[in-house]
């Protein structure tokens, strides 16, 4: 069969199993950072890329776009562990006695930064944990993956315009996120040396 053929009934021309896998492992180590930014764990984001190329080796990807497919399937994936834990969590804590407020504050997740080398980089960490996960996921995709606007907009299933209006807010979000931190920081600063003198 043509791929002119198959686009002209509507079908998805994927991509050959030996350009597949070679574009796996290449893109395999950007598949990871951008689920480690979105999961905020080194352990899920494992576990989501695991189940990420298993589900696209099963199913392949498009010709097209391959990249924003791939994310698109890692982004589901995490999505419906979410939802899977969500409903695990809240059955063990109604069987505890604990009120959706402690669930809600126990299902906070923040990025883990690891082992930082500089003060510069844990409050860029940190700003980022704060940002919501709809932010966060969708800067690390522009900033992290250097994905366009319309790689984005096509990998989340949104219109360019509304991919553009998310980026414009989780920069300014991280902005204020920063700029608090700094402030801490320096009043911290402060605070150290006015005890001394």
């Amino acid at each position: 069969r043509s791929w002119s053929h198959a686009l002209n009934r509507g079908e998805r021309v994927l991509l050959n199993d030996k350009v597949l896998h070679k574009f796996l492992i290449e893109e395999l180590s950007s598949l990871r950072r951008y689920a480690l930014s979105m999961t905020g764990s080194v352990d899920d984001a494992d576990d989501v890329v695991q189940a990420t190329v298993e589900k696209v080796l099963i199913s392949g990807l498009p010709v097209e776009s391959p990249k924003a497919w791939m994310i698109r399937v890692c982004r589901n994936l995490w999505i419906d562990e979410i939802r899977k834990r969500r409903v695990r969590n809240h059955d063990n804590y109604v069987e505890e006695g604990i009120d959706a407020a402690q669930v809600a504050d126990r299902e906070a997740n923040p990025v883990e930064a690891g082992i930082e080398e500089n003060r510069h980089f844990e409050s860029i960490s940190i700003a980022l944990s704060r940002l919501s996960d709809d932010h966060r996921e969708i800067l690390s995709m522009v900033v992290v993956e250097g994905m366009s606007y319309a790689q984005v907009a096509n990998a989340l299933e949104l219109p360019v315009g509304t991919v553009m209006s998310r980026v414009a807010r989780a920069r300014s979000s991280l902005r204020k996120h920063l700029l608090k931190l700094e402030e801490r920081d320096e009043s911290a600063g402060r605070g150290g040396q006015d005890e001394r003198e």
